[in-house]
């Protein structure tokens, strides 16, 4: 270690915002909870203050907050290189978003720290393009490891981006259960319509009209009129004006709620008797893990890492991207089976606490850098496994 034998592990942390998300919360979760004896952070958060950046601070973590680096930002490239190279940092750990190369240069050439990078979606690659880009192949050849979120993410970025198998680590979100206390967590008692929620950003990768054709076969075709839809997400475009056209044309007005970007979210999925998720591409969702913490069971598209944690039968069931009748169907199904709901969102629980918590991430995270640092040591979790299938 750069810090001498037994000092910690100094990491510098990028970020391009600090509002709610999940990437963001994950990177609060883990500044917060590493032991200081081992792992020293330092966040820099490169966009404007937002949700996660007090608690950082109020952990004693070093934040700082700047203007994106890029082009024509010189001044701030100059000033972001001074900081690394002074901070005397072990390792830079980008959690920016999409191909950036900018931070990745600057970290390598200011200090020669090991760059790793935080690979936490496969949005990228969903059309099929396998081209690279000149930025991301800099990127690429700079990156020291990779921390991917899911064994799908890790199959794109091994096959498609070539990132050799050995230097990528496979650490999955968990979630904070002393946010859904025991009493908390469980499916709630059915009072009221059926109650089936969606917790993500309004928009066509999150394909929330997949859910809305399947609302329209329930009421309209099966005729069942005591069902509401959630929607929990901050709108982004120009799409929900889309699902608010299809809506009214199909006379579903009536059975939904947006409620907008929440600061309480957990509280409201508490409230769902299944949550949706109907995304055309994930990486490793974290609305999955904090629905099935809460005792919610999960319905997702068999996309990316969700066939990773719900298990069809067990902690929830899955459905092609697009297939809205195969969604009403199990929907119905479940609307009519009250004991299943119970079943399945209990054993969503049991698997959270005995594999997905925010400790067990934490844990990971913090031996993952120490064998970086000593290079004797193995990678762990460089091939971590899928959850068993509970029995």
């Amino acid at each position: 270690m750069r810090g001498g034998e037994g000092a910690p592990v100094k990491i510098l942390y990028i970020i391009p915002q600090l509002t709610v998300g999940g990437a963001e919360r994950m990177l609060c979760q883990l500044v917060t909870g590493f032991d200081r004896s081992k792992i020293e952070p330092v966040v820099w958060n490169m966009g404007n203050p937002g949700k996660f950046s007090h608690p950082i601070r109020e952990a004693g973590v070093l934040l700082i907050e700047s203007a994106p680096l890029g082009r024509g930002k010189y001044l701030d490239a100059l000033k972001f290189a001074s900081f690394v190279r002074r901070g005397r940092f072990d390792m830079v750990h980008s959690f920016m978003f999409g191909p950036h190369w900018v931070d990745a240069v600057l970290a390598r050439l200011a200090s020669g720290a090991q760059y790793l990078v935080a690979r936490l979606e496969v949005q990228l690659w969903r059309e099929g393009s396998v081209r690279l880009g000149w930025g991301e192949r800099l990127r690429n050849r700079l990156v020291a490891h990779a921390i991917a979120n899911s064994q799908a993410v890790k199959r794109v970025i091994t096959e498609v981006e070539g990132y050799p198998e050995d230097r990528v680590s496979v650490i999955y979100n968990g979630v904070d259960l002393d946010e859904f206390s025991t009493s908390a967590a469980g499916r709630r008692a059915r009072s009221g319509p059926f109650r089936i929620g969606n917790v993500a950003t309004l928009k066509k990768i999150k394909s929330q009209m997949t859910i809305l054709q399947a609302l329209d076969v329930l009421v309209n075709e099966l005729g069942i009129e005591d069902v509401e839809v959630v929607f929990t997400g901050r709108s982004d475009g120009g799409y929900e004006e889309e699902m608010q056209t299809y809506a009214s044309a199909k006379g579903l007005a009536p059975y939904i709620r947006s409620l907008g970007e929440i600061d309480d979210v957990f509280a409201e999925i508490r409230q769902f008797d299944v949550m949706v998720l109907s995304s055309l591409a994930e990486g490793f969702s974290s609305a999955i893990v904090e629905s099935m913490a809460a005792g919610v069971p999960v319905v997702a598209t068999r996309v990316g890492g969700n066939p990773e944690i719900v298990l069809p039968g067990q902690t929830g069931e899955l459905f092609d991207v697009g297939d809205f009748r195969h969604l009403a169907e199990i929907l119905n199904r479940l609307y009519a089976q009250e004991g299943e709901l119970a079943d399945l969102g209990a054993r969503a629980r049991a698997l959270v606490e005995g594999q997905f918590q925010v400790t067990d991430m934490v844990r990971r995270y913090e031996d993952l850098y120490l064998a970086l640092a000593d290079r004797s040591e193995p990678f762990p979790n460089a091939r971590a496994q899928p959850p068993e299938a509970m029995r």
